[in-house]
This record gives C-alpha cells, sequence and structure tokens, in this order.
C-alpha cells in the first residue's frame, strides 16, 4: 500500500500476481491510496483448500481481508478474472467505482463447460497444476501462451509470468480456480450492480474478445466501456499511463 487520498484497490488476474501492476501503480499513487494484493493461491499466498478458490469464496476472503486492514475502496479495479471478483465485491461497497480492465464475465463456451467437471477432479489430485507448470518450462508453449494475449509486454513482465507459470503450487491454485468459477451466476447479478462501472477492452484481446465484454455490459446499469484498438489481454502493462488515466477519471 502506498500514496495518499482515497483508497484504489487493485486485484490482478489469473496466473498474475501483483506484479501485474508494477507500472500503474506508481502513477495512481500520486494522487491515490493504492493497496494491491495476491488473489488467494497466487504468488507468494499460500493455497486455499479448492472451494476457497470458487469466485464466491475469493470475493468473501478479499471483502473479510480489507475490513481486517481497515480499508474501505473508492475504486475497486481488476483486471481479467479479477474484474470478475470487482464486480463480485460491489454490493459489499456500493459506492465504490468498479474498473474491469478486459474482465473475465462472460460464461464459458459449451465445450469448457462440458471439461470442467474432468478439469476440477485433476486439480484436486494436482495434476493439472503439475503439467500446466511442466508446460509452461518449454519455451514455445509460454511464448505461445504469452502471444495469445494480443500483447506486447517488457522482458520483466515475461520472466515474472514465466516464474509463477513454472510454478506448481501457483499453477495448481490457478485451475482449481478456472474449476470452481460460476460466472454465469455472476452474469445473473450484474443487473442489480448499481456502482459506476468502467469496463476496459483491448481490441486485439483475444482471451477476452471486445465483443464479450461489449455484451456483458450491456447487463450493467450504470456502465462506460471504453475500446482500446491497439491493445491486448495485458493493456494495463502495454499502456500503464492510458489505464491509470482512465481509472483516474472513474474514481474522481
Amino acid at each position: 500500500m502506498a500514496g495518499t487520498g482515497p483508497t484504489i484497490v487493485l486485484l490482478h488476474g489469473a496466473g498474475a500476481a501483483t506484479h501485474s501492476w508494477r507500472d500503474v501503480f506508481p502513477l495512481l499513487a500520486r494522487r491515490f491510496t493504492v493497496c494491491a494484493m495476491d488473489l488467494p493461491g497466487h504468488g507468494f499466498t499460500t493455497r486455499p483448500e479448492a472451494a476457497g478458490l470458487s469466485l464466491l469464496r475469493m470475493c468473501a476472503t478479499i471483502c473479510e481481508l480489507l475490513r481486517v486492514v481497515d480499508v474501505t475502496p473508492h475504486a475497486i479495479v481488476g483486471h481479467s478474472a479479477g474484474g470478475a471478483i470487482a464486480l463480485g465485491m460491489a454490493h459489499e461497497w456500493p459506492e465504490a467505482v468498479i474498473v474491469g480492465i478486459n474482465a473475465a464475465l462472460a460464461p464459458p463456451n459449451a465445450l469448457m463447460s462440458l471439461l470442467t467437471p474432468g478439469v476440477d477432479l485433476l486439480s484436486r489430485s494436482g495434476l493439472t497444476g503439475f503439467l500446466t507448470a511442466k508446460l509452461a518450462e518449454s519455451d514455445f508453449v509460454f511464448d505461445s501462451l504469452m502471444k495469445s494475449t494480443g500483447s506486447v509486454i517488457s522482458r520483466e513482465q515475461l520472466a515474472l509470468y514465466r516464474m509463477f507459470a513454472t510454478s506448481t503450487e501457483h499453477a495448481s491454485a490457478v485451475m482449481s480456480m478456472f474449476a470452481g468459477w460460476d460466472l454465469s451466476a455472476l452474469g445473473r447479478k450484474l443487473p442489480t450492480v448499481k456502482n459506476a462501472v468502467t469496463l476496459i477492452a483491448g481490441l486485439r484481446d483475444e482471451w477476452i474478445p471486445a465483443a464479450d465484454t461489449a455484451r456483458m455490459a450491456a447487463a450493467l446499469p450504470n456502465v462506460r466501456l471504453i475500446e482500446i484498438p491497439n491493445a491486448g489481454h495485458l493493456v494495463h502493462e502495454e499502456l500503464p499511463a492510458r489505464v491509470a488515466e482512465i481509472i483516474e477519471e472513474a474514481a474522481k
């Protein structure tokens, strides 16, 4: 936590950690108190039981943590899965501004829904985490994965993503998280979110297509959608100044 002024809480996406905000954080800290944390099971946190990695439980855990450290968010900013968590927390702080950056709000397609039970079973055994971490050791696999984001980021950031991707513990938590998420339930709640919401969509994002973001935005009563043409899934790492500017404007 750093800075002074109203508090902005930053929530990174699945598979990342607080390093994701390394360039946005200092820009926001010039005018706000900025609080960033690793999501449960990510980064340097201890992996909870599988139930603790569901969307509902992660929202509850982060809300509880913020209360324990006496943080009342003026704005909650989430990237990808962090964007879904931010909207899942909206009812706890109805006055807080919500900013979703390529927010993962759309439910999985039919094929992924059919595969989820199998992924859940394997993730509980630790097998998927082990295999995922081993695959990430391959230059071809890791480079292909990062290229598929549609973003070009620094070598330093790539090295940090790879460090976590090749950690069996971290990879196991990420796979358990994917298996336990219920985005359909979140989607049903979106029309009841009264918070002011800003959704940012990178038009080169192959992970969260901008069309999906626009479709989910239509369910929110008080939303602004901002599309950024020359950016992919990691838009906040590609264009930190632009993203920080949007966050600051939303949090006024």
